[in-house]
């Protein structure tokens, strides 16, 4: 009852600035760009996978668990499309009266940019960067469920324009141990325009999402499902769908193709898989349905849509690389680096 009670009263506040948005009309859309090699290897998003990596608090606080993530620092550095790099910083800390809490920076920078005014001319070069800010905590409901909130602080700077807003995530986490079972559902980036980039103040896209994750016993192999963009069905764009070009001979135009129910279902769909070889070995493979029918070419898909990575541990250092496709022949590099800081001490 209380995990209910605190989900309706988000839905309740934030009720009016939730609107569909996706594509096109997204704003702070840097905001669900995965921060970490594992999240990346996943297939973009983790939050449903109770284990040591820090990032995952970052798409699911309810995954923060004071017994793993306890004075942990975690280092990432992708480096994203053409000259995007994106790097992520966190760390845990034990708050007292209040418990573990983490703290996330994430920064995507895109180099410097040539700018033109309205007639085309050169104004010259400028630097265009975003910022996300997140404070993450968690609770403990009982033995099975937990429930977490982020808060967050998110800054665009492109050139002389600065937006920023604020906003939280929230999200709920079912744990049955016997069967290594974990169930999570988020409602991610419930967010207000502070400072608009002009006078119209844009609704920031928000993200409902739904996930399994599965061990199976006497086996190394752990499968997670994912449900994306649940807050709308329809995440097609009909013009990705012509791909036979096909015209209509009377008038002349493009006849727009419908995507099929199923194809629209699957749009929302991701699923990776994780051998747990051991302690100190992981190794990950994901495939995300919705990116590969957006970005990849109609003669040639490639590696687009899926990725792939590792985690290992050395001498107390969880290192991590994720690949992830998102061209055909071209995509993203992550390195990541977690260190618990007591270890320091101990010595």
């Amino acid at each position: 009852m209380k995990a209910k009670a605190v989900f309706l009263c988000i839905l309740f506040f934030f009720g009016k600035t939730m609107r569909a948005q996706l594509g096109g009309n997204m704003s702070f859309a840097f905001a669900f760009n995965p921060p970490s090699p594992r999240s990346m290897a996943l297939g973009g998003t983790v939050v449903s996978q109770k284990n040591r990596d820090l990032s995952t608090t970052y798409q699911n606080p309810a995954l923060l668990d004071p017994n793993l993530h306890k004075n942990e620092l975690q280092i990432s550095y992708s480096k994203f499309i053409e000259d995007i790099n994106n790097a992520y910083v966190s760390y845990a800390m034990a708050v007292p009266k209040i418990g573990t809490v983490v703290g996330h920076i994430f920064v995507s920078d895109y180099a410097n940019l040539e700018g033109f005014d309205e007639t085309g001319s050169a104004t010259g070069n400028f630097n265009a960067t975003d910022y996300a800010f997140k404070i993450s905590a968690a609770k403990t409901l009982n033995e099975k469920w937990r429930t977490g909130t982020n808060i967050n602080f998110l800054y665009s700077a492109y050139e002389r324009y600065v937006a920023t807003a604020f906003g939280l995530d929230a999200s709920l986490l079912y744990t049955q141990k016997d069967k290594n079972l974990d169930l999570a559902f988020v409602l991610r980036n419930l967010s207000y325009n502070v400072i608009p980039y002009n006078d119209t103040r844009e609704h920031p896209s928000y993200e409902i999402m739904a996930s399994i994750s599965k061990k199976l016993e006497h086996n190394p192999l752990r499968i997670t499902l994912m449900a994306r963009n649940l807050q709308k069905w329809d995440l097609t764009y009909k013009e990705n769908l012509n791909e036979n070009q096909q015209i209509n001979i009377e008038t002349g135009e493009l006849i727009q193709e419908e995507a099929s129910f199923f194809e629209k279902g699957m749009r929302h769909v991701g699923v990776s898989a994780e051998m747990l070889f051991s302690k100190n070995f992981h190794l990950i493979f994901g495939y995300n349905h919705q990116r590969r029918k957006e970005m990849a070419l109609a003669v040639r898909g490639g590696f687009t849509g899926f990725s792939w990575g590792f985690c290992i541990n050395v001498k107390k250092y969880q290192i991590s690389y994720a690949h992830g496709g998102y061209f055909p022949g071209q995509g993203a590099n992550f390195f990541g680096i977690q260190k618990n800081l007591s270890d320091f001490t101990r010595q």
